[in-house]
């Protein structure tokens, strides 16, 4: 990816941030909603998931059929974990920072396979 694209990817990105932020104002919900992360077993559940969709990326992998939506999953569910642990960790923070790697990963994908598609402009 050229260093000008991924410049209009992380432009795009902090338009819709600047755009959130007007419609809502600064955000700052709790990781997890507290009467869920008091609940018998959700702890057990959210890791259960965790393990389930990393399965399911691996499998995809070994098949050749690493997918966006696999990976974002995974990476997903282990930010959730983190963030169920503790809220406020380094390890919540590099989960959600690998989210949105991901997230642009794909953005980044998406665009090259359009630049693909497109006839040059002679």
């Amino acid at each position: 990816m050229s260093t000008l694209m991924r410049k209009e990817v992380f432009a795009d990105v902090l338009a819709e941030l600047d755009r959130q932020e007007h419609k809502w104002g600064v955000q700052d919900h709790p990781a997890i909603i507290p009467v869920l992360a008091d609940s018998a077993g959700y702890g057990s559940v959210l890791r259960a998931l965790e393990k389930d969709l990393k399965e399911l990326c691996q499998e995809a992998a070994t098949l050749g059929q690493t997918n966006w939506k696999n990976i974002l999953d995974e990476e997903v569910a282990e930010a959730c974990v983190a963030a169920f642990d503790d809220p406020l960790s380094d390890a919540t923070r590099n989960e959600l920072v690998q989210v949105a790697a991901v997230a642009i990963s794909w953005i980044e994908s998406i665009d090259r396979a359009r630049a693909r598609a497109t006839p040059e402009e002679a």
